[in-house]
This record gives C-alpha cells, structure tokens and sequence, in this order.
C-alpha cells in the first residue's frame, strides 16, 4: 500500500511523508487494536479475543 501511495508523488519528502503514516500506522496504532481488547475483556474471554485481535493484524 505504501508504494502505491508513492507512485503517485515524486521526490524525497513524499517518501518521507509515506514512510512516516506507514510507519505509524504499522509500528503504533495497529498494535494498539490487540491491547484495547485485553483491556475491556473478561478474564475467561480473555484468550480468544486477544488471539482473534493480534491474528487480525497484518
């Protein structure tokens, strides 16, 4: 997906620009998904939607 997103543009600060929401969008808020479910699961439902989530992730 990112090197769609660069085919559009040309030069260096574009690919910066892609590298960085990729990078975010990877590395920090797609993890994040897995930790919300343990959160505000219960204990016994726990395991499942902890596996559910994290399987769910790229």
């Amino acid at each position: 997906m990112a090197l769609f997103l660069y085919l559009s543009y040309d030069g260096m600060v574009s690919l910066y620009m892609v590298s960085l929401v990729f990078g975010l969008a990877q590395g920090g808020i797609v993890p994040s998904y897995a930790l919300l479910v343990l959160r505000r699961s219960r204990t016994a439902e726990r395991r499942g939607e902890h596996q559910a989530a994290t399987a769910a992730t790229p």
